[in-house]
């Protein structure tokens, strides 16, 4: 990290600072971090010295409407941490930032209707943190807001369920983290009536009457704490439009046991617990992606009921299949997800080739590297992790697979690999551990949308190489706003789609919901890829050059 010193003198209104910058520091990405500011003007001479990545600002006791005004005209995205409460007119002025924006409460600072209602104006993704509470009120300002909506609450701490109801109005993607273990029926009726996905955090138990409430929302379902489900509340889920996730649970057997252990519970108790493949059978006639990544094995009885679902099948926990289990599952038609296998036979590699309907897989490819042949001719979108090393013959093999390719886990990218990659037909993702000019360079040349998933800093020529790229370009906000700064390859300017981090580990309570980023890996592909196509929700658009 490159740190900074500031020590006073006058900031950018021509105030006198408190000279009271003490941590200042620039990290790899380009983002800005300044703790410790007892008045936010003296963060805006800092401010002015960047203009890409994200820009944090971390213990302000009190947000002015002029401070906030200043830090809204940041063109990357912002991330304002409150020690004391936020008014009015400050988060009116914050609701005008363009990019990201994550705020985060003060202590025992509450949320006020009015300061909702600025907020919501916010045409970005959102992200409210450290909430103590949400009245009924601030939700139903906040439910105004369209697009990515993220809200935390303290540790300890719920969002009650006439709040809950009131966010039903809001469209875009919502996730609140956390809820109480089980909301009234009301609640569930008026959060159901949410247009987009929808991730209700901290809900354990759901009855009959509760899932015959969800089961009208409209769009991805997740439930990731969910710890109870009868069979009749799985009935009624199976009536759901748009994709679930829950968190159904077993675990790998013991030397000595011969099947999988059931965790599974209901609220009649552990004793009552139904088997889940009867859950199962009601489960699969749900449409949409159904997410169950917290499953470890299957029997293959399970996997030929799971293998009817007519949506994407996600089960990352599932890291052993059987032969018997895939075979069952390659009758399955959408796009499947599973674990990471520790080794790839080329049986298996056989059974995923011979599919229809895309595939995600992680696996330690260098100890089974010829299985990257078979599986290139897999049918349909092919997301691989597990190559960090790559040959040329590897690449074009990849390259010469028939939709899109994905491949993730820091990939050395050499020029020859890129050239290869570069000749790929249809939409191409990357994780690439550090990209020169000369890789950028074969990579421009692609033909069709890219999304580079950077591990590090972008140089400036590398950026300026990219620019020329004449398809949509998906990318961190910090690559973008480097990108964006160069002339693009074309007068009116090729799309450019800034990505946010799909993780949320800070749930209260020390949840670490993994559904979400699951999902993407089955949504990223088939009707949701990328190339002028919708992407899974969290992401900022922008025009020609980053213009705003």
């Amino acid at each position: 990290m490159d740190h900074a010193a500031y020590t006073g003198g006058t900031n950018r209104f021509g105030v006198a600072s408190a000279g009271a910058l003490k941590s200042p520091f620039v990290d790899a990405s380009g983002s800005l971090l300044l703790s410790e500011i007892p008045h936010l003007a003296d963060a805006a001479e800092a401010q002015r010295s960047t203009q890409r990545g994200c820009l944090e600002i971390l213990g302000i006791k009190h947000l002015s409407k002029d401070d906030a005004q200043a830090l809204a005209r940041h063109r990357g995205k912002l991330k304002v941490v409150l020690l004391g409460e936020l008014r009015p007119e400050a988060a009116e002025a914050l609701g005008r930032h363009t990019g990201i924006l994550e705020i985060c409460l003060g202590s025992g600072s509450a949320l006020s209707e009015a300061s909702a209602a600025g907020l919501a104006m916010h045409s970005g993704p959102l992200e409210i943190s450290g909430l103590r509470e949400l009245s009924e009120a601030a939700a139903r300002a906040l439910s105004l807001h369209e697009g990515v909506l993220t809200l935390f609450t303290e540790a300890a701490k719920t969002i009650q369920g006439t709040a809950l109801g009131a966010l039903g109005r809001h469209k875009g993607e919502l996730l609140v983290c956390a809820c109480p273990k089980d909301l009234p029926l009301e609640s569930l009726k008026g959060i159901a009536g949410h247009q987009g996905d929808l991730r209700l955090a901290g809900l354990m138990e759901l009855s009959q009457e509760g899932a015959m409430a969800l089961a009208a929302h409209k769009g991805f379902l997740d439930l990731p704490w969910l710890q109870s489900l009868s069979l009749e509340a799985a009935a009624a889920l199976s009536l759901h439009r748009g994709g679930l996730g829950l968190r159904l649970v077993n675990r790998k057997p013991s030397p000595t046991d011969g099947d999988c252990q059931q965790l599974q519970f209901t609220s009649d108790g552990p004793g009552a617990a139904p088997a889940l493949i009867e859950i199962f059978r009601h489960l699969v006639r749900s449409e949409g992606d159904l997410v169950l990544d917290d499953l470890e094995c299957l029997s293959k009885a399970e996997a030929e009921v799971l293998a009817t679902h007519g949506g994407g099948l996600s089960m990352n926990g599932i890291t052993t299949p059987s032969d018997a289990v895939l075979e069952a599952l390659a009758g399955h038609r959408g796009h499947l997800t599973l674990g990471a296998c520790h080794a790839l036979s080329e049986a298996q590699a056989r059974m995923f080739a011979a599919r229809e309907g895309g595939l995600t897989l992680s696996c330690h490819f260098d100890k089974a590297p010829r299985r990257l042949d078979l599986l290139a001719k897999t049918k349909g979108a092919l997301s691989l992790t597990g190559l960090p090393r790559l040959s040329p013959e590897q690449a074009h093999a990849l390259a010469a697979h028939e939709g899109p390719l994905e491949l993730r886990g820091s990939i050395r990218l050499t020029r020859s690999i890129a050239r290869a990659l570069a000749t790929h037909n249809g939409p191409l993702v990357l994780d690439v551990e550090k990209l020169g000019p000369a890789a950028a360079k074969e990579l421009a040349g692609h033909k069709g949308a890219l999304e580079l998933a950077p591990y590090g800093e972008l140089l400036d020529s590398t950026a300026k190489i990219l620019a020329l790229h004449p398809g949509e370009l998906v990318c961190s906000d910090s690559w973008l706003t480097k990108i964006a700064a160069h002339p693009s390859a074309t007068d009116s300017g090729p799309r450019r789609t800034s990505r946010r981090s799909l993780t949320h580990g800070d749930c209260a309570g020390g949840c670490f919901c993994t559904t979400r980023a699951s999902r993407v890996s089955v949504a990223i592909h088939g009707e949701t890829a990328v190339g002028g196509q919708k992407f899974p929700a969290a992401r900022e658009t922008r025009g020609p050059r980053g213009s705003e």
